[in-house]
């Protein structure tokens, strides 16, 4: 991770260690489609 990424997370009192993610019994990932094209090709 960059020192800039870490220094954006220092607010929230977080790192890039997750243990958690190793633990839970499943992980909800969630994507936004902010753009598209139309059938002709044309965003």
């Amino acid at each position: 991770m960059s020192q800039e990424w870490m220094q954006d997370l220092a607010p929230f009192g977080t790192n890039e260690i997750k243990p958690f993610f190793e633990n839970a019994p499943g992980l909800i990932v969630v994507f936004k489609h902010s753009y598209g094209t139309v059938q002709s090709g044309k965003s």
